[in-house]
């Protein structure tokens, strides 16, 4: 087991932990809402735990009904 995936989510663990898509995560990514906090040389991606707990908020947020810009604008300040 190398170090990453000990300390690191895949974009498949990431996102099956919030039970959506990996193209619900790409699309983050896009949208500059939320980037993987490592990429590898092949294109893997991966997220922390603190990405964790910022994408909980992120969740919530849509949940309430906050357009995505608010969203961008709350987690990158």
């Amino acid at each position: 087991m190398n170090k990453l995936s000990e300390t690191y989510f895949t974009i498949g663990e990431f996102a099956s932990l919030f039970k959506l898509s990996k193209q619900t995560l790409f699309y983050y990514e896009r949208n500059n809402i939320l980037k993987p906090s490592y990429i590898e040389e092949n294109g893997y991606r991966y997220y922390s735990l603190e990405q964790y707990f910022i994408f909980d908020i992120i969740i919530n947020m849509r949940k309430l009904g906050i357009p995505l810009k608010e969203i961008a604008d709350y987690i990158t300040s």
